[in-house]
């Protein structure tokens, strides 16, 4: 008695001390702090975040919190994210854990800090995996963003049509979401793949409808990039008046920068008004070539210098068509590269983090067998417990009959007609749990409840009896869960049955022949994950019986 109570001691120690590690700390409460305000002040949060010190973060997950949770600080208050590898980080850990949300905020995060800097082709891949995941764990609004950020590095890398197909998904997630602002900017970034797409119309259609919704909101900054847009859409469509209106607008309200005084160039050339614009245009030399050279090409053609605009327009040619080829050359085109380098590397991880946890595990392991070598006389009352077990197994199912009894008249009235018909051997077994306290009693019960949990076996005949019972009872919800769920193991289908007829777990393990009780933990939270991947209407039905 004394060694098994410094065995289950030991157990015991043994899993406070794996978890004193990642236990509650002063830095875990303040991160938890920072992820409860970062929608909403997202400056505190980071204010938080950076008062942390790092080197008390001795937990993987604290560490792999600190740095999803300080990039997301980073992107809300639009800082440059200057290092990945506390993000990349995050990924591997949420990943190795199947922490699906977390993983899934993760790969957005990395996927920012990749576009940053550029790189496009990693960008990409990582925004569609977060994408992938919000899909499939029904979450609109993250599955907005990450079509966003898709979308973002096609307009970096002037792939128009796939940029559309993503701001339209971006936009249809976000309403479904029902988000704002988000869902206004989804508008706003449809309408730049309309204008990037030559559809000008439609991009001035949209421009005014967002501008009508910033007006209304008093969303200032959604105002801005609206009036910013404009500009284009309604050179694109010839509209330069209207482009001239909104430039001045963003002059009024304190907007305008020199990119936009090049527009404002483009704008009076297209309406004849040259000296304004040779005014303007000799402010703006500062400007980088491309956009330089484009609003000199209108200028010298509506001047009539036709060979100057001809010079132009080449040398504006030659420009675009060197940012193409970089694109082509080194942009997406490479991503399946990158993308396997990046599994790669994730798989290498994933490698050392098994090894790690393998060599922990063995010197646990190899401490439990010690301690078991003076606790092996327990084992010799494995059959006593096992004998106790089943009659614990009746005791329970003696109970759930008294529990359905009080449920309803009818209830009663059908489990009375069960046992009287089908299951005499319950009654039995019952008289003798009352009736009889000696050794020779105990034996028999063990007989009796063996021959019932044989006769309930996943083949057995009562199997199917059960399976008619339950359809009777709930509208033929066992003939509807094996349609739905086809070519599941013949355990998840008894697990359950089991589980619908209000068996405990012990009786589900004993029923099952499993030798551990996390053994029926670990096949139903596997057999709800099939579960969630169903309809609403018949995962709702289903997962009320779990």
């Amino acid at each position: 008695m004394i060694i098994r109570q410094f065995f289950w001691v030991f157990i015991a120690s043994v899993v406070l001390m794996a978890s004193f590690a990642c236990s509650d700390s002063v830095e875990r409460r303040r991160m938890g702090q920072a992820e409860g305000i970062m929608q909403e002040h997202p400056d505190s949060a980071l204010s938080l975040l950076e008062s942390l010190d790092r080197d008390m973060l001795t937990c993987d997950y604290d560490r792999a919190l600190y740095g999803l949770l300080y990039t997301q600080a980073l992107d809300k208050n639009y800082l440059q994210i200057e290092n990945d590898s506390i993000i990349s980080f995050a990924v591997d850990y949420f990943r190795a854990n199947g922490d699906e949300e977390r993983l899934m905020k993760s790969l957005y995060y990395h996927g920012i800090a990749k576009l940053g800097i550029g790189n496009y082709p990693v960008a990409v891949v990582l925004f569609m995996q977060a994408m992938d995941i919000a899909d499939r764990i029904g979450d609109k609004f993250w599955a907005g963003m990450s079509a966003r950020g898709v979308a973002d590095v096609y307009t970096e890398t002037y792939n128009s049509s796939e940029e559309l197909m993503y701001a339209e998904r971006e936009y249809e997630n976000f309403k479904a979401a029902g988000i704002q602002p988000h869902l206004n900017f989804a508008l706003l970034d449809l309408e730049r793949a309309y204008n990037n797409m030559g559809d000008y119309n439609k991009a001035c259609e949209m421009c005014e409808q967002v501008e009508e919704l910033a007006l209304s909101t008093g969303d200032t900054l959604l105002h801005e990039n609206c009036l910013r847009a404009s500009i284009t859409a309604y050179i694109g469509n010839n509209e330069s008046e209207k482009s001239v209106e909104k430039i001045r607008m963003l002059c009024d309200n304190g907007w305008s920068t020199l990119e936009d005084s090049t527009y404002m160039v483009v704008a009076y050339s297209l309406l004849g008004e040259t000296d304004s614009a040779t005014d303007l245009f000799n402010k703006i030399s500062c400007l980088d070539s491309l956009r330089y050279n484009f609003a000199a090409y209108h200028l010298t053609k509506a001047k009539g210098k036709e060979s100057e605009a001809l010079k132009n327009l080449e040398i504006l040619h030659e420009l675009s068509s060197r940012i193409v080829r970089i694109n082509m050359n080194s942009g997406l085109i490479s991503s399946v590269a990158d993308y396997y380098k990046l599994s790669n590397e994730s798989v290498r991880r994933e490698l050392e983090i098994s090894n790690r946890l393998f060599w922990c595990s063995l010197v646990i392991g190899g401490l439990v067998i010690v301690i078991l070598g003076f606790g092996i006389f327990i084992l010799i009352k494995r059959q006593q417990k096992a004998t106790e077990d089943k009659i614990l197994f009746a005791e329970q199912l003696q109970e759930m009959h008294d529990k359905n009894d009080r449920v309803s008249i009818e209830s009663n009235k059908k489990i009375k007609e069960l046992l009287a018909s089908r299951y005499g051997l319950l009654d039995d077994l019952c008289v003798i749990v009352r009736g009889n306290d000696v050794k020779s009693a105990k034996n028999k019960i063990v007989d009796t409840v063996s021959s019932l949990i044989n006769g309930l076996s996943i083949d057995g005949e009562k199997i199917r009896e059960l399976k008619q019972e339950v359809d009777t009872m709930h509208d033929g919800l066992m003939t509807d869960f094996e349609k739905d769920l086809p070519g599941l193991k013949d355990a998840d289908y008894c697990l359950f049955l089991f589980s619908v007829l209000g068996f405990s777990n012990t009786a589900i393990a004993l029923l099952l022949k499993e030798d551990k009780i996390n053994s029926v933990y670990d096949r139903k939270r596997r057999l709800k994950d099939r579960i969630r991947q169903l309809k609403d209407q018949e995962k709702e039905r289903y997962l009320s019986f779990l």
